[in-house]
């Protein structure tokens, strides 16, 4: 054996082995390992075989290997497991094919085996701009573009297409060359990180209607941000009763906003062990009591009504509002913190604000609001292609949850016999055997019945069972009112003046802006004004 044909046997082993090296290490199906090896032993045929017969039955088992270990890997993985050792390895097995088949077209079989070597080349190529894609990953995207744009070109040379094939490879070359500069004309100039200033300009109906697109790439920043800030501030429940809880004296940041989370495992200042001569009023609630804060300036509302109090009330003992909410959370998830972490404050007063989250509670037909999230908008290297996959991705999810609903409609025809109804209760039952005065209040959305259409079909973007949701939230303040009219030591606290249904104070379905805030608080201010005076003046 002369020098050449040495060098060529041993690299065609060195192939081989790396590349069924490289499938055991990305763990591919046995079907899959075993199609490699039959390809690669092929190979190694034709490069020192020429007996015709032996020859034609290695070149049909290339090109069925060829065919066949792709599918056996779709077949048993899906796309978001694929990663650059499968990149590697099609380019491994393009590799073998070109160097077993480097010699002239002998027959139709032998050019078969050469367009099986072109294929593996454009698999490779082919993964490693979906794996980039996916990731979003700029350089290796196009990088992988490059490499398929020039094995298109030189497949035009090498081989004697058909017309059809010619076609179906410049309109492949058009895409490859055509979208990236469609998409660089064409791309917004807003930027997706929160520093960009997107928090402030693009959460408010009037402004994202304008810019849907911007306002995707916004929602997407703003989801985020909650993601780092719970990462942050939130730990295992060590009870393992509720879902998570606030960790003790940790801090996080949503947008320009600190979040600070005192030793007693609330939002907001340290709170005293004992309360002395003060008068404590908790503030029990979910995310929208929590505050959905987004600036350093930013306060919740129970921070507000505690600065109302202090200014609009002249009283003889202080009064301290303590911030209870919680994200996520409903109202049999704070019930059961009454005993080991509300009850011990000695709170003289609780508000609840309840609604979005407890929702499901008034029918179990009702689909659940916190149920599957809609599809987040997943930055790509070609913003174009992004915001198509987004759209298709949000069609299909509304499809689902439609169809869903259909299926499955709510019934409200006796809200008092609910199991949000019966967790009210629960709370004026504990409330009322601690001596604690209780405010229940009912519940302020972006939207409600009066609304424009167009504005509820914006908000379904972030909730698909919008106007299921707005009917509940009707029937949830029908229900406090009533219990509040059944048990005349409960306040009733209504919070829509000035603020339900309108979507300008709202970040998006119940999370508020400040003037939200301040709003609210001032709604809750004026219902429990005179229960202040009435019990700090007996005092």
């Amino acid at each position: 054996m002369t020098v050449k044909p040495l060098l060529l046997t041993m690299a065609q082993i060195a192939v081989a082995a790396w590349a069924i090296t490289l499938g055991v290490w990305a763990q591919i199906p046995w079907p899959g390992l075993a199609g490699l090896v039959g390809l690669h032993a092929s190979l190694l045929l034709l490069l020192h075989l020429s007996a015709a017969r032996v020859r034609q039955s290695a070149l049909l088992t290339v090109v069925g290997c060829t065919l066949f270990v792709p599918v056996s890997i779709a077949l048993d993985r899906n796309f978001f497991v694929l990663d650059n050792y499968h990149v590697v390895l099609a380019w491994l097995n393009g590799a073998g094919c070109w160097l077993a088949l480097r010699s002239d077209f002998k027959s139709r079989l032998d050019s078969c085996g050469r367009v099986s070597g072109l294929a593996w080349s454009l698999l490779g190529a082919f993964i490693l701009v979906a794996v980039a894609y996916r990731d979003n990953a700029a350089a290796p995207f196009y990088g992988g573009l490059v490499v398929t744009l020039g094995l298109l070109v030189w497949s035009k040379r090498q081989f004697a297409l058909s017309a059809v094939a010619v076609q179906a490879v410049n309109t492949l070359l058009l895409l490859i060359m055509g979208l990236p500069v469609a998409d660089l004309l064409l791309r917004p100039t807003y930027r997706t990180d929160a520093s960009s200033g997107l928090a402030r300009k693009y959460y408010s109906y009037d402004a994202a209607r304008q810019d849907p697109g911007a306002f995707a790439h916004w929602w997407k920043a703003y989801l985020d941000e909650w993601d780092a800030m719970g990462r942050d501030v939130f730990e295992p429940d060590p009870s393992g009763v509720l879902p998570f809880r606030l960790r003790p004296g940790s801090t996080g940041r949503l947008f320009d906003s600190r979040i600070l989370i005192n030793r007693q495992g609330f939002r907001g200042a340290e709170i005293a062990g004992q309360k002395g001569n003060g008068y404590r009023i908790v503030a029990l609630g979910e995310s929208t009591t929590f505050g959905c804060t987004l600036h350093e300036t930013d306060q919740p509302w129970p921070e507000v009504l505690e600065r109302l109090i202090r200014e609009r009330l002249q009283l003889s003992r202080p009064v301290e509002v303590i911030n209870a909410g919680v994200p996520a959370y409903n109202l049999r998830h704070n019930l059961q913190r009454l005993p080991g972490a509300i009850l011990p404050l000695q709170p003289d007063l609780i508000i609840s604000y309840h609604g979005i989250n407890g929702f499901f509670l008034l029918d179990q037909a009702l689909p659940r609001t916190s149920g599957p999230p809609p599809p987040r908008f997943r930055p790509r290297p070609l913003r174009l292609l992004a915001d198509a996959e987004h759209r298709l991705k949000m069609m299909r999810y509304r499809t689902r949850q439609v169809a869903a609903l259909i299926l499955q409609p709510p019934d409200f025809a006796n809200p008092q016999a609910t199991e949000y109804a019966e967790a009210y209760r629960e709370l004026i039952e504990v409330t009322r055997s601690h001596g604690i005065r209780l405010a229940l209040a009912n519940y302020s959305m972006a939207v409600n019945p009066q609304s424009d259409l167009r504005v509820a079909e914006f908000y379904r973007t972030a909730a698909p069972a919008i106007h299921w949701v707005v009917r509940a939230n009707s029937v949830h303040s029908q229900l406090v009112k009533e219990l509040a009219a059944e048990h005349p030591d409960v306040l009733w606290v209504d919070t829509r003046a000035g603020l339900d249904g309108r979507h300008e104070m709202f970040i998006d379905l119940g999370h508020f802006t400040q003037p939200g805030r301040q709003q609210l608080a001032e709604n809750i201010f004026a219902g429990i004004k005179d229960i202040l005076l009435e019990d700090l003046a007996r005092d």
